[in-house]
């Protein structure tokens, strides 16, 4: 009974709502509960947008190509010319092995961010009859020498396979 007419005077003079409602045994109606004012959603609406401002935008994953071969993911890679060489060359790659260019790119600046991109091109054979090969190949020439150069592969012409049967040329 002491503790009600303390909280009914500071409710009287205006310092806290009257919570009692809360207190009670049974659920709180809607109508029950204190209403905010407008200017107490308004300050809430400010500090919302201003967390928003100052919240780091979370990157987009990078986009994913799909390789038909064997369904594996790759990342799409974008490089461009170094900052300070004025060019606008840029090169682009979605597998490990092939990449392409812009037009304003120079054979030179192809070759060398290609191959950074990709590293050098390497072909190996597996032991499930596979040869496979990846990174950057220049030309079609230096392709065939390195499958070619790999025991039990041969080049088609196109791509680099394995060659079956007992001898290998």
């Amino acid at each position: 009974a002491r503790e009600e007419a303390a909280r009914a005077r500071l409710v009287a003079r205006g310092r806290f709502a009257d919570l009692s409602v809360l207190v009670a045994d049974r659920p709180a109606a809607r109508g029950d509960l204190p209403r905010k004012s407008r200017a107490y959603h308004a300050s809430l609406r400010a500090s919302r947008v201003e967390r928003l401002k100052r919240a780091p935008i979370p990157a987009a994953p990078p986009p994913t190509v799909v390789s038909t071969y064997n369904e594996t993911e790759h990342a799409l890679i974008n490089v461009t010319a170094p900052a300070g060489s004025h060019s606008k060359c840029e090169c682009k790659s979605g597998s490990p092995s092939q990449c392409s260019c812009s037009e304003v790119c120079t054979a030179a600046e192809e070759e060398r961010l290609c191959l950074e991109m990709l590293g050098p091109w390497e072909c190996f054979r597996f032991e499930t009859q596979v040869c496979e090969c990846r990174g950057y190949c220049h030309s079609d020439a230096e392709c065939a020498q390195s499958c070619e150069d790999v025991p039990g592969c041969s080049w088609t012409g196109l791509w680099c396979e394995a060659q079956t049967g007992m001898l290998w040329e």
